[in-house]
């Protein structure tokens, strides 16, 4: 029994070394704006929002995004299918520890085994949170009959 959760740990140790993402050491600096859908550009951003996932439409064959606050902590994410997911708890974390900061969204391409930088994309990170709730108001339309 000591024997499978030994190797059950060194597994799991493996696995985490494996799933972290790392940013590329050798990059050239493209001059190709990132084209995002949506265009999530000079946007100010609520420290309580939901993490804005998108999809990055410039050609390549793997990309690596690196979001960073103003602090300096950073998420990396690797996304070989061009859709970026960000992880809730580390979005939050990253929003709310720079209020009233800037938040830098860096994109990495791979064409066959050249990495590029893609132009920075800058966003400002607001104080204020949005309202915890929304009001609708149902109004009926006034042109029901033409005359």
């Amino acid at each position: 029994m000591k024997r499978i959760s030994y190797y059950f740990i060194h597994v799991l140790i493996l696995l985490l070394f494996c799933a972290c993402t790392s940013l590329p050491k050798k990059y050239s600096t493209s001059s190709d704006l990132p084209v995002i859908y949506p265009d999530y550009t000079s946007l100010i951003i609520q420290p309580n929002i939901a993490p804005m996932n998108f999809q990055i439409q410039n050609r390549g064959d793997d990309f690596i995004v690196d979001i960073q606050n103003s602090t300096g902590r950073s998420i990396h994410i690797n996304s070989p299918k061009c859709l970026v997911q960000i992880g809730l708890k580390s979005w939050h974390k990253l929003l709310k520890e720079d209020r009233g900061g800037h938040l830098e969204v860096s994109i990495y391409r791979k064409t066959g085994k050249k990495w590029e930088k893609l132009p920075s994309i800058l966003n400002e990170i607001s104080e204020d949170k949005i309202d915890p709730y929304f009001a609708f108001r149902k109004i009926p339309p006034s042109n029901i009959q033409w005359a």
